[in-house]
């Protein structure tokens, strides 16, 4: 077994190279990182595949000051009638970029119970605030998303009641997801009714909201993919506190200025796959254990899956190849925070190119 220290020092190390976005700087000192120590821990057979792709780039890490308006080095800024917005929480990703003095127009506030008509969305600011809990009765979906079900009250420990959102200080992750789920509708709507931008505001705290990237896909038709034409509608993020009068403000029709510093770049990233093998690799009589995992993400623990990894491999290569039964098969995607994820690029997943090589498979496991 891996000692705690040697997980402490693994973790320390990543977090010290940033967002690990598939073909960034931080995801190439990473996957150096596990290529180095799967072969150490006894992998042979390495193989790869690379991923070309428009990478959208907005140079905030590690400086949190990028996010602040009177820092002097803010990427990401909004005015709402005068009034600057001390702190932006994040951006929509692939969303555009705007000129260094940031895009004036009209806020308009999106009702949804009231939806603005189409022609009077263009060339507007266009602001939305993620909506609080539907009141019950609820939806099948809903029970099965946002609340605690029999699989988790089955769990050790003391939980509170089953069906029903748990308070954000027992855990804040439903509720987190919840908010969520609703950005993807905003980009369309800010898309097809030809915004000049959006401005998104969470019913989240500053901490929770800080750095939390709207993922949508900016192309009219939602899909990402090699060669994919994104449209420019650049788009903030806010916080609750930060948002309260940005809010206000958009239902008063008042004018703002939206500025995001942003860039597409053409990356690479790479998926890796490598082996350790059981008695009987190479024969027919192989059987195999498939890991897989992502390496691309913007934070420390959304993506330290392949630490995971490097631990099991670690510790099955302390015994001897005659007492492994099956192959363990350990394959790292980098397309999880591609735009779309890795249903927008197929062509790229490894079993996809190689269908033969699921044969040995008996066993699958998804590790984060």
């Amino acid at each position: 077994m891996i000692t705690p220290e040697q997980a402490w020092d693994w973790n320390l190390f990543k977090s010290g190279g940033g967002p690990t976005y598939a073909g960034s700087a931080g995801w190439k000192r990473f996957t150096d990182f596990l290529i180095s120590k799967i072969q150490e821990f006894g992998a042979v057979d390495l193989d790869f595949v690379e991923i070309p792709y428009d990478h959208y780039v907005v140079e905030d890490w590690p400086d949190r000051r990028t996010h602040l308006y009177d820092s002097g080095v803010a990427v990401e800024k909004l005015v709402t009638d005068g009034t600057r917005v001390p702190v932006v929480a994040s951006y929509g990703m692939t969303s555009g970029f705007t000129p260094p003095e940031g895009v004036t127009a009209p806020m308009l506030y999106y009702d949804p119970s009231r939806p603005p008509a189409a022609g009077d969305v263009a060339g507007k600011i266009l602001v939305f605030q993620t909506v609080l809990y539907p009141d019950p009765p609820y939806s099948d979906s809903f029970l099965d998303n946002y609340t605690l079900t029999d699989y988790e009250w089955r769990s050790p420990g003391k939980w509170p009641p089953l069906f029903t959102p748990p308070p954000a200080s027992v855990t804040s992750s439903y509720h987190c997801r919840w908010v969520w789920s609703q950005l993807n509708r905003f980009a369309a709507i800010g898309i097809n009714g030809h915004a000049a931008g959006i401005v998104v505001v969470y019913d989240l705290s500053p901490g929770a909201a800080f750095g939390l990237a709207q993922r949508s896909v900016y192309t009219p038709d939602g899909k990402a993919g090699l060669g994919a034409k994104y449209t420019n509608c650049p788009t903030l993020t806010l916080d609750r506190v930060n948002g309260a009068k940005v809010v206000a403000d958009a239902k008063a029709g008042k004018k703002a200025t939206l500025t995001l510093a942003a860039r597409f770049q053409r990356d690479t990233g790479k998926a890796i796959v490598a082996y350790l093998p059981g008695r009987n690799y190479g024969t027919p009589m192989d059987e195999q254990v498939l890991l897989a995992t992502h390496t691309d993400a913007m934070s420390l623990i959304e993506e330290n899956g392949g630490l995971g990894m490097l631990g099991i491999m670690s510790y099955f290569n302390h015994l001897p190849r005659q007492s492994r039964p099956r192959t363990l098969v350990f394959y790292c995607d980098c397309r999880h925070f591609m735009p779309g994820g890795e249903a927008s690029w197929p062509q790229f997943d490894y079993y996809t190119m190689h269908p033969e090589r699921l044969m040995p498979v008996v066993a699958t496991l998804g590790m984060e």
